[in-house]
């Protein structure tokens, strides 16, 4: 967890346990009738108990909930993008036996059990993280039909393919902390056993074709030795080895639910969330999710065999296509290079570019003899996969248009975490991580993050760093405009009004007597830090 103020901890557990306990007996109305006593080096403040102090006290317990709940019930991987947690109220709901029967309708044989844990994980996708499953609901049309062919070809279960969902959220650059990589987060002794090639040019667990063939022979090997596919799913995880502890524990049972206190914590989350995740994706409709569309398709696409180095930027001048579309459709090179030298490597265009390369063959490859030239950046290590998907109501021509990457920087304000973060900007966490070399979730107010946009889609996230915690996640994964951010940020298109400080004024003062307005939407329309001190007699701008 981030380093918090121990002080601050304990007084949004106070604030939240006091307010809790006056609501359920006198209504929220009460609230108005007490004051809180805040205490800071050297100045006392007290203040009435507010419905706007009330909301800021929700807003902190809810991001402290959000992320003890992602270290202690989620799996470690992969962290999804965390949707809108505290108003879920307004989303669908559905009883037990809607949900059981929902799952006995599915057309499988593997069985989906419905229990406690599964609902609480039907709960998470369905209500807490929805922009997260918006984006992968877009991405299965890239990936499913890769997964389902190889699947049919195997005349294996086709909810298996639910497991790429749970294992990296669709993202062929996810990287866990152990270095499980890819769609299908497999380790690197695992792959090479698998036969997948990783060296200095190329991660094949990061190709969604030699991923799912690999990760498949994984299953089919798993289900040679125990014949049952919710043991398979839990072996997946966490190795067979813990799986047959386990077996031996209960005293021999092969069966999932009666091992199940003796897997690994992590394991005990990870079936009910395969289950969950082939709920969610059978009746998304029924909860009122809104698929994204895919930038692109792997379907309109062919190889050709490069037999020389050649860089993605000589590639993108002789073909005209971008560097990150070459990306995209080549998630395993690492190196934005084609090692075309050390023998064919088959490079995955579009149609209409691979007919251009069988024109130009020779063309390019001179040209690729030539001194390199830079690429630009991000590297392909860097790649957000989140790229590859768009919001279904960006414009047609907008979203099949490939342009390089925009740098955006955003800074970290208190009760922020990487899932938040990663949920408003519609990335994974992963990639956060990578983009700004952290080796873990752990942030700090102020602290500066790298994002990294499609250029065509950065304009619509421009407004996010000067809203405030409630307005983010309101917005999350959708993007705000800086001519149309939600009411409370700082970019909103309303007029302004001139504000003459007062002695004794604070940030926090002024936005709780000026509604519409926020400590970071003042902050940012002043050109200033939202802990910037105030002096008597100057003046701010503030939302009307």
């Amino acid at each position: 967890m981030r380093d918090l103020n121990r002080n601050m901890l304990t007084t949004a557990f106070a604030l939240a346990l006091f307010a809790s306990a006056t609501t359920a007996l006198a209504g929220p109305d009460s609230l108005q009738q007490h004051t809180v006593v805040v205490s800071g080096t050297g100045s006392t403040l007290e203040q009435p108990l507010t419905k706007a102090d009330w909301e800021l006290v929700l807003d902190a317990m809810d991001s402290l909930v959000a992320e003890l709940e992602s270290s202690a019930f989620r799996p470690a991987e992969p962290p999804l993008d965390s949707g809108t947690w505290h108003q879920h109220d307004a989303w669908p709901k559905f009883d037990d036996a809607t949900l059981k029967a929902r799952l006995q309708a599915i057309p499988t044989t593997i069985p989906l059990t419905f229990n406690a844990t599964v609902r609480s994980w039907i709960e998470m996708y369905t209500l807490r993280n929805r922009a997260g499953v918006q984006r992968m609901l877009g991405l299965r049309d890239l990936y499913f039909p890769i997964i389902e062919q190889e699947l049919d070809k195997r005349n294996l279960p086709m909810e298996l393919k639910y497991l790429a969902v749970i294992e990296s959220a669709l993202n062929t650059h996810a990287v866990s902390p152990q270095g499980a990589t890819g769609l299908w987060q497999i380790m690197y002794p695992t792959a090479k056993g698998l036969g997948l090639r990783i060296d200095t040019y190329v991660d094949e667990r990061r190709d969604p074709y030699a991923a799912t063939d690999a990760g498949i022979d994984y299953l089919e090997q798993l289900y040679g030795i125990y014949g049952d596919w919710l043991l398979v799913i839990a072996a997946y995880n966490c190795g067979p080895g813990n799986v047959n502890k386990a077996i031996r524990k209960a005293g021999g049972k092969r069966n999932v639910w009666a091992i199940f206190d003796y897997l690994p914590k992590e394991t005990r989350g990870y079936v009910p969330a395969f289950i969950s995740a082939v709920y969610t994706f059978n009746y998304y409709k029924e909860h009122e999710f809104t698929p994204w569309k895919c930038r692109f398709s792997y379907s309109y696409s062919d190889t050709v065999m490069v037999s020389e180095n050649t860089t993605f930027v000589t590639l993108s001048e002789q073909l005209d296509m971008s560097v990150s579309e070459l990306r995209y459709h080549n998630p395993a090179l690492r190196k934005d290079v084609v090692p075309g030298g050390s023998g064919h490597y088959p490079l995955r265009l579009p149609h209409d570019k691979a007919m251009l390369w069988l024109n130009k063959r020779d063309e390019i490859l001179a040209a690729a003899r030539e001194p390199a030239k830079p690429a630009p950046s991000p590297s392909p290590e860097t790649e957000a996969a989140a790229a590859e998907a768009v919001p279904e109501t960006v414009a047609t021509e907008e979203r099949h248009t490939s342009t390089e990457p925009a740098r955006l920087l955003y800074t970290v304000k208190s009760g922020d975490n990487l899932t938040y973060i990663a949920g408003w900007y519609a990335v994974s966490v992963s990639d956060l991580r990578t983009w700004n070399k952290l080796s873990g979730n752990a942030i700090k107010a102020g602290q500066k993050l790298v994002v990294y946009k499609p250029a065509n889609e950065a304009h619509r996230y421009t407004g996010l760093a000067g809203m405030s915690f409630t307005d983010k996640q309101r917005t999350a994964g959708q993007g705000v405009t800086a001519s149309a951010a939600a009411p409370g940020s700082a970019t909103s298109g309303t007029s302004t009004l001139l504000y003459r400080v007062k002695s004794g004024d604070t940030l926090w003062s002024i936005a709780r007597a000026h509604p519409g307005n926020s400590i970071d939407s003042i902050a940012q329309l002043n050109g200033m830090s939202a802990r910037s001190t105030l002096k008597a007699g100057m003046t701010l701008k503030l939302q009307k």
